[in-house]
């Protein structure tokens, strides 16, 4: 795994490996709320701007409620960007505000992994910030239009990544 410290891939296995037992206990036995999702992102080269992918994801996040208006929330998605074919994973932890009944404020810390077809050589790792608003569209499903500005791990290369996303509330 060419270039990669090792601290990064045995990281991301361990983030893996403690959501995905987090993912198994019901939602309802903790307290939390799961919110299996899709979306859609564009990555945007910087500097210029300049489109890159599309990239298609689904996943999950469960959200703790922290006190009356405050929630954090991780997520973990798999996606995929057919026009370039690379694919990976994204990892989130999201704190938001509630603004009103009709959703929240949302600043966003994001881990992705990115990597050509099933060649995990080839993978890069970014990690990004950013901000957004989860909109409630009746009692199960949530919108989540947001804007986060990447760089990866070891290189110095940026990106604007604009995206959608939708969950539904169980």
């Amino acid at each position: 795994m060419r270039g990669h410290p090792g601290w990064i891939r045995s990281g991301w296995a361990c983030a893996v490996a403690t959501a995905g037992a987090l993912l198994a206990v019901p939602a309802t036995a903790r307290g939390e709320t799961l919110l299996p999702g899709v979306g859609v992102s564009e990555s945007l080269t910087l500097p210029g701007v300049t489109h890159y992918a599309v990239y298609i994801y689904a996943g999950a996040t469960l959200a703790f409620q922290l006190g009356e208006r405050w929630y954090l929330s991780p997520s973990l998605y798999l996606e995929i960007a057919p026009e370039v074919g690379r694919g990976g994973g994204l990892a989130t932890l999201t704190l938001s505000r509630t603004i009103g009944t009709w959703g929240t404020a949302d600043l966003i810390g994001s881990f992705a992994h990115d990597q050509d077809h099933l060649d995990f050589g080839s993978s890069i790792f970014s990690a990004g910030i950013g901000g957004g608003l989860s909109i409630f569209a009746g009692d199960h499903v949530l919108v989540s239009p947001s804007v986060s500005v990447f760089r990866v791990v070891d290189d110095a290369s940026w990106s604007l990544t604009p995206a959608l996303a939708v969950g539904y509330a169980l």
